[in-house]
């Protein structure tokens, strides 16, 4: 990991492989609140012998610096750009779960010349809130909510890796990865600090998913989760937005869920290799 100043915020980097640093570069987005770069590590061993692959971890997360401000969709996609420039990488295939997805379809929207291909993983498909929203309550319910959620208090990190391997079955294996945040009363907790989490949540809520489509020129891959809600819904969705792509993959991998590549990683791998093999076919056949 190093850190790289951009904007008015030091964010972390992580560089899994320099083989292929010349070819093509894939770019890892990561969920939002207490998920961050690390979520990839078991899932970057599937494509770090063929491409060069890099993952930053948002401001607010993980080890990057927790800015007070900085946290609207195009201000994340930004920060992505500057990383990208940093680095003197011209266009990468970008891999992005959740909160990733987004700030993917943000960035491939406003950079198009930059992404080669766009996989989003249950995520970037229904807007959050609105009329067959993603969740069914008002943003204004969203962001109360979020604002005053209570902290979980753990005495230790050993107290709160035990909570995990009881309770949270999906996030057993990286228990030991998920970073922990000193509260005033001397406790710890995982819970991403509120005030980022929820101009985090507004900027999500403010996303209009369909509109973003009408600037993507980027083959694009859908990988909707089939143990979460409202995938009939997400279904639909990607239909209408197949008048908008020229080059369009979905696929649903058996028993998947939200956070995907904890539990089914290779099954995810598979996919995403396939969709990149089948875009190299699409050109080569012009």
């Amino acid at each position: 990991m190093k850190l790289l100043n951009i904007h008015d915020a030091n964010l972390a980097l992580y560089e899994y492989s320099k083989i292929g640093e010349t070819g093509e570069t894939v770019l890892l987005l990561h969920p939002g609140g207490f998920i961050s770069s690390y979520v990839w590590n078991e899932f970057v061993q599937n494509f770090k012998e063929n491409y060069r692959v890099i993952a930053v971890d948002f401001r607010g997360h993980g080890n990057s610096e927790k800015t007070k401000s900085g946290y609207n969709m195009s201000n994340l996609a930004n920060d992505i750009h500057e990383v990208l420039n940093q680095l003197n990488i011209q266009s990468v295939h970008i891999i992005g779960n959740s909160l990733g997805a987004e700030v993917g379809l943000v960035f491939a929207s406003t950079y198009s010349d930059k992404v080669h291909s766009l996989t989003l993983i249950d995520g970037g498909i229904l807007n959050l809130v609105g009329p067959n929203g993603e969740r069914d309550e008002t943003k204004e319910e969203l962001l109360e909510e979020r604002l005053n959620r209570p902290y979980p208090e753990y005495s230790s990190k050993e107290e709160f890796i035990r909570f995990v391997q009881e309770n949270w079955i999906d996030f057993r294996k990286i228990a030991s990865e998920i970073p922990l945040y000193k509260l005033d009363n001397g406790k710890w907790t995982f819970q991403q600090p509120n005030e980022i989490a929820t101009l985090i949540l507004e900027a999500g809520c403010n996303l209009d998913m369909l509109s973003l489509y009408n600037h993507v020129s980027c083959p694009v891959l859908f990988l909707p989760a089939e143990k979460e809600p409202k995938l009939e819904q997400k279904l639909k969705v990607i239909e209408e937005i197949k008048s908008k792509l020229p080059f369009i993959k979905t696929k649903i991998i058996p028993g998947s869920q939200h956070i995907m590549m904890l539990e089914h990683c290779n099954e995810l791998s598979f996919e995403i290799k396939q969709f990149f093999f089948d875009i190299k076919n699409s050109i080569n056949s012009i």
